[in-house]
C-alpha cells in the first residue's frame, strides 16, 4: 500500500510540473519549482537507501494535501484582479530600486556585528574548542550558549540575521544588474561572508546558489556572454564553498564522529525531511496537541509577545507551548545507523500542527497565492523590489524541506523590512498594463 502511494505521489508532482510549465513556458513558476523540488525528495526518500529508518504512508498523503492546497491558491490568485497592499499594490507596477543608503546601514550592521562574533569564534578556537563545537553553540544545541547575554540573542534574531537576508537578496539581484554602487555592493558581501564563517550556514550559500541560478535563468535572454560567464563561475565558487563548509561540519552519534562521505550525505540532507515529518507527525498525534494557527502566525505573535505582552507581565500560554512544540523537532533522531538528524520536519509539520491535514490544505493554499501573487508581479515589471520579493518566495519554497519559513522571526522580520528599503526610481516612472 505505502508503494502504491508514493508511485502516485513521484508521479502527482512531476505532472503538476510539467503541467504548469506548459501553462507558463518556463521553469521559473512557483509550482514548477515546488514541485519538482518535492518530487526529488519523495523519490529519493521513497528508495529508502543506506538503511534509512521506516516511514509510514502518512507523510506522503500530507504532502499530496499540501500541494493540492497550493495548486489552489495559486490558482485562485491569477483569478483575482484586485491589487492587495500586502503583496505589492500599485507599487509592483513601478520601478522601484534598491535604496542603497539603506542597504549600506544593514551591511554595517552584520560587519560590525559579526566581526565581534568572529573575535569570539576565533578565540574559542585558540582554547581548543572544536569548529562543530562551537556551531552548535551558535545554534543553541549546546547547554553553553554562544551569545553572552539576552539582548545580543535579540540582536542577532531580530536585526543581524534579518540583515543578511536582505543583503542576500541585493547582493543576487545587483549581479545581473548594469550599474549599482560597488562599494555598498563590496560592504553587503563581507557582511554575508562575516555571517557565514561565524555561523556555517550551508543553506545560506544554498541560497546564494538557487537564487543567483534562478536569476540566470529567468534573465539569461538579456545578459550579455561576459556576464554568463562571470556567473557561472560565482556558481562553481558557492558549489565549492558548499563542500568545504560540509567537510568542515561533522555528523556524530552519542559524542562519536562517523564518516559519511559526501554522495551519502547529499542523500540524506535531500531525503530526511520525509523520515522526520513522519516521525515528529506520529508524536503530536500522540500527545494530541494542536495549535490553532498560532504555528502559522508563530513568527508575528513572537513579536508581539516580546514587545507588548512581554513588558506587561502578561503570559501567552498557547503561543508558549506552540513554539515548544516548534522547538521540540531540533531533537536529533537517528534516521539512519549511526546518523542523527534535526530541524527537517518540513513545512508540512508546522501547518499540520494548527489543524492537521485542513490546516496543511489551508496554510499550503495561502502560501501558493503568495507566490502566485509575487511572480506575477516580477513578470509585469523585473523591477528590484518585484525581484526581491520573488526571491523571498523562491527561498522559502527551498527551505520549505526544512521548516515553514515565515514561522522564523528573523525571516518574518526580513520579509516586512524588504517593503521599506526601495525607492522610486525617477528615471523610469512608468506603469506597466495588468497581464
Amino acid at each position: 500500500m505505502i508503494v502504491i502511494i508514493e508511485i502516485f505521489l513521484i508521479i502527482f508532482l512531476l505532472l503538476i510540473a510539467l503541467l504548469f510549465y506548459q501553462i507558463h513556458k518556463s521553469y521559473c513558476n512557483p509550482i514548477t519549482i515546488f514541485s519538482f523540488f518535492w518530487f526529488i525528495i519523495v523519490f529519493l526518500a521513497s528508495l529508502g537507501l543506506f538503511d534509512m529508518m521506516d516511514i509510514s504512508s502518512r507523510p506522503y498523503i500530507i504532502i499530496t494535501i499540501g500541494i493540492s492546497g497550493m495548486v489552489l491558491g495559486y490558482f485562485i490568485n491569477y483569478c483575482t484582479k484586485k491589487e492587495l497592499v500586502l503583496c505589492g499594490g500599485r507599487k509592483s507596477f513601478e520601478n522601484y530600486s534598491y535604496n542603497e543608503k539603506i542597504i549600506l546601514i544593514f551591511a554595517i550592521i552584520c560587519i560590525i556585528f559579526y566581526g565581534m562574533q568572529l573575535l569570539r569564534v576565533i578565540d574559542y578556537l585558540r582554547n581548543g574548542i572544536s569548529y562543530y563545537y562551537i556551531r552548535r553553540m551558535y545554534q543553541g544545541y549546546e547547554d553553553i550558549s554562544f551569545f553572552k547575554t539576552s539582548l545580543e540573542l535579540y540582536i542577532s534574531s531580530y536585526i543581524a540575521v534579518p540583515s543578511t537576508f536582505i543583503l542576500l537578496t541585493y547582493i543576487i539581484i545587483s549581479l545581473f544588474k548594469k550599474k549599482y554602487n560597488r562599494n555598498v555592493f563590496t560592504f553587503a558581501i563581507i557582511g554575508e561572508i562575516l555571517y557565514l564563517i561565524v555561523s556555517a550556514s550551508r543553506f545560506m550559500l544554498m541560497q546564494v546558489i538557487i537564487g543567483v541560478i534562478y536569476m540566470f535563468i529567468l534573465q539569461k535572454k538579456k545578459l550579455p556572454k561576459k556576464i554568463k560567464k562571470i556567473i557561472k563561475v560565482i556558481i562553481v565558487g558557492l558549489i565549492a564553498g558548499i563542500i568545504i563548509v560540509t567537510q568542515l561540519r561533522e555528523n556524530r552519534v552519542n559524542g562519536k564522529t562517523y564518516d559519511w562521505g559526501m554522495w551519502k550525505g547529499a542523500y540524506s540532507y535531500f531525503s530526511v525531511s520525509i523520515p522526520l515529518l513522519d516521525y515528529w507527525i506520529e508524536y503530536i498525534d500522540s500527545i494530541n496537541f494542536t495549535s490553532y494557527g498560532l504555528a502559522f502566525f508563530r513568527a508575528p505573535l513572537n513579536i508581539f509577545n516580546l514587545l507588548i505582552l512581554g513588558p506587561l507581565n502578561i503570559e501567552f500560554n498557547s503561543l508558549k507551548s506552540t513554539i515548544e512544540m516548534i522547538n521540540v523537532v531540533e531533537s536529533f533522531v537517528q534516521v539512519f545507523p549511526k546518523h542523527t538528524y534535526n530541524a527537517f520536519a518540513s513545512m508540512f509539520y508546522y501547518l499540520y500542527l494548527d489543524f492537521r491535514e485542513i490546516g496543511v490544505f489551508l496554510g499550503s493554499a495561502v502560501f501558493g497565492w503568495l507566490c502566485g501573487r509575487a511572480y506575477k508581479n516580477a513578470m509585469r515589471l523585473q523591477s528590484d523590489r518585484n525581484l526581491a520579493f520573488l526571491l523571498i518566495f523562491i527561498q522559502a519554497i527551498f527551505k520549505s524541506m526544512v521548516r515553514w519559513e515565515f514561522s522564523s522571526p528573523s525571516f518574518f522580520v526580513a520579509f516586512i523590512m524588504t517593503f521599506f528599503i526601495f525607492r522610486k526610481d525617477k528615471s523610469d516612472d512608468k506603469s506597466v498594463v495588468v497581464i
